[in-house]
């Protein structure tokens, strides 16, 4: 991951931004793992940066749908 905060930084409610540049939710809870978003984990490794009010995924809106949609 870069980013230019870190995942214990992460506050409740800050947006998480697809790599597309489509809103998918808020984050529910963050840890040293990753995020929760939309009622699923969310690995670090799928963060590709954090500023000071959103995260930015590596997948889009409709692969993060996608892999919910699959029970990921």
């Amino acid at each position: 991951m870069s980013e230019s905060g870190h995942l214990g930084t992460i506050a409740t409610g800050t947006a998480v931004i697809g790599v597309d540049g489509v809103r998918i939710g808020t984050v529910e809870s963050a840890n040293r793992e990753g995020i929760r978003v939309a009622g699923h984990d969310v690995p670090s490794a799928a963060i590709e940066r954090v500023t000071a009010d959103s995260v930015h995924l590596h997948l889009a809106k409709a692969a993060f749908v996608a892999h919910q949609d699959r029970g990921e």
